[in-house]
């Protein structure tokens, strides 16, 4: 399980279905929608109270069913909230019912999303540069922007890849709509993810052009 102070749902793999006693009613109905770090829809196949067992310990919480590719599950706030866990990170310890749970660390390069600051509208085969900053904790002075796929596959926008200094309040970001039709960008869309740089040699700056390109 891991443990996401980020989502504020506890959630299952729709593959464990079988393997958890659902009780008599079975699954019933999720009314609300969730969202992927990619800002994609999640297809969610239910809701049910079930039993959590962590350490000794057994608890009853409300569960949501869905797709979690190789995670079996997520512990959220709600349920962190609802039992008065507690997250000692400098000592890698999770805190639940008078209990001790040592953490095993999960690492990843990915450490923060990149969402867009401001509603905007991109005009049809042009490129615009767009106003964005940094969700979530980055340890590094300097960060690469990996773009969201959704954008590029279900609306069109192309998301340059670039370098950013991450101390900066906005980072500039280029996009550019290969559509015959404007694409309207509501403010905080994960425009991508913020990825770490090994090294970044220091050359002398340029000023770049932030007014709307058209393309022909």
């Amino acid at each position: 399980m891991l443990i996401d102070t980020g989502s504020p749902v506890t959630i299952l793999s729709e593959n464990l279905i079988k393997k958890v006693d659902l009780g008599s009613s079975g699954l019933s109905r999720v009314e609300s929608t969730l969202s992927a770090a990619d800002g994609n829809k999640m297809k969610i196949k239910g809701q049910a109270v079930c039993e959590i067992k962590i350490g000794n310990n057994e608890f009853q919480h409300k569960i949501i069913f869905t797709k979690l590719g190789k995670l079996e599950g997520i512990l959220g706030m709600d349920f962190l909230k609802c039992y008065e866990c507690e997250i000692k990170l400098a000592e890698a310890k999770f805190l639940i019912a008078k209990q001790v749970i040592n953490f095993k660390q999960h690492f990843s390069t990915t450490c923060a999303r990149i969402k867009l600051g401001e509603n905007r509208v991109v005009s049809p085969r042009s490129e615009t540069f767009l106003k964005g900053y940094v969700d979530g904790e980055f340890s590094g002075d300097f960060g690469m922007i990996e773009p969201n796929k959704i954008l590029f596959q279900k609306r069109g926008l192309l998301v340059a890849k670039s370098l950013n200094n991450t101390k900066e309040k906005e980072i500039i970001i280029s996009v550019i709509n290969l559509n015959d039709n404007p694409v309207k960008l509501k403010k905080n869309l994960m425009i991508g993810t913020l990825e770490h740089v090994d090294l970044v040699s220091q050359e002398q700056e340029t000023n770049r052009d932030k007014t709307q390109g058209k393309f022909t």
